[in-house]
């Protein structure tokens, strides 16, 4: 018989040999446990194994003990920070991703658009069976129902809130008032000279392309001419609520509000003004016009970040539509000189004119707006939120 088997257990030798058979069974098990020691199934007597009642000051018994994770007294002090580390590794929270602010505005910009497209192309066929007026005033409400109330609807699911996306709280000046809407006039001198210098030189370089594009946007321009030319007073004010009203609320509160101020995020600025002036041009479906209607949409993505509102550009489209409308309304020639009646250089001059204001109105504005006074308010709001 060994001799730890004949001496009598001593409370001090019985605890020193107790702590040692535990600390050494405790090792045992931590090597075959990737993160934790497991202690054997409680059916298992280990050989030589001191009584529970016997030890003293034990102050978790076996049964107590979960199967899936061993008492702290009988992990070594080696393992037990090693443990810890694990655990604070396993149990940290997870990082949410990103925002796709990027995805999120072309996703809402082209769904919205197709939907005021095909929703609105059907309420206005639907009213045009009974008159012009009626299918004139179908298109205004299809702007109010299929553009202007979804882009409000889709803001609340982006973490820069419909406060944010409506650049609220910006503070415009009256010089930024009155040179902002200065330049509306300069986009419309750069359009006409434009349009005829574009009448007089595609067909020279690709005739038989240019007659299409001709024939695509003299059907437009003479939809816009059935819905909103007219001689009462009743008529232009109905083209004008129809046509510059309407459309000033909807198509920034789309553009320059929910798609702009989303790729602002992404992109930097100049670069979100500009993809938001192509696709503002190119879903007007006015191919002769892809320009000028490019050149109004960098203009007042412009205004819209240097001043940090949607008033200054709001008024200045409803500005350049209302310039359109009324023309419609001149006695001759519906508002439109023929291209014959001016020459390429006077085109070009008028061009330049308009090029000229409206680089005046763009400097004055960045004078008038100091960088610091430019934050991004949609992020300061959301995170405001949070908190």
């Amino acid at each position: 018989m060994s001799e730890s088997q004949e001496r009598p257990f001593d409370d001090d030798h019985h605890s020193d040999q107790a702590h040692e058979r535990i600390n050494k069974k405790a090792l045992e098990n931590s090597t075959s446990a990737s993160d934790a020691a497991v202690p054997l199934p409680e059916h298992q007597t280990p050989p030589n194994e001191i009584p529970q009642d016997e030890v003293p000051n034990h102050e978790t018994s076996h049964h107590e003990t979960s199967h899936h994770e061993a008492p702290q007294s009988e992990i070594p002090r080696e393992i037990q920070p090693l443990l810890a580390s694990n655990d604070r590794i396993l149990t940290a929270p997870e990082q949410d991703e990103p925002f796709a602010h990027a995805k999120y505005a072309f996703v809402a910009v082209f769904g919205i658009y197709l939907m005021y497209q095909f929703a609105g192309g059907a309420l206005h066929s639907a009213m045009r069976s009974q008159s012009i007026t009626m299918a004139a005033i179908a298109q205004g409400v299809g702007q109010v129902l299929f553009m202007l109330i979804p882009a409000l609807f889709v803001m609340r699911y982006s973490p820069l809130r419909m406060e944010g996306l409506m650049r609220f709280g910006g503070e415009i000046t009256l010089v930024q008032w009155c040179v902002g809407l200065l330049g509306v006039f300069g986009v419309q001198l750069f359009d006409a000279g434009f349009v005829v210098m574009q009448e007089r030189m595609i067909p020279i370089i690709a005739p038989s392309f240019f007659e299409q594009l001709r024939h695509w946007s003299e059907l437009v321009e003479q939809a816009y001419r059935d819905f909103f030319a007219g001689t009462t007073a009743w008529q232009a004010l109905r083209a004008l609520i129809i046509g510059a009203v309407v459309p000033a609320f909807a198509e920034e509160f789309l553009f320059r509000g929910l798609f702009q101020r989303s790729l602002e995020e992404v992109y930097s600025v100049r670069r979100a003004i500009a993809i938001t002036a192509v696709i503002f041009g190119a879903l007007h479906f006015n191919p002769l016009s892809l320009v000028p209607l490019m050149l109004i949409g960098a203009y007042l993505g412009f205004l819209a970040y240097y001043t940090q509102s949607l008033a200054l550009p709001i008024v200045a489209h409803f500005l350049s539509n209302a310039i359109a409308i009324v023309a419609l309304f001149a006695p001759q020639q519906n508002g439109e000189l023929p291209p014959q009646s001016i020459t390429l250089f006077q085109a070009f001059l008028v061009a330049l004119l308009g090029i000229v204001i409206l680089s005046l109105a763009f400097i004055t504005i960045l004078r008038q707006t100091p960088q610091v006074a430019i934050p991004k308010r949609g992020a300061e709001i959301a995170e405001r939120n949070e908190v």
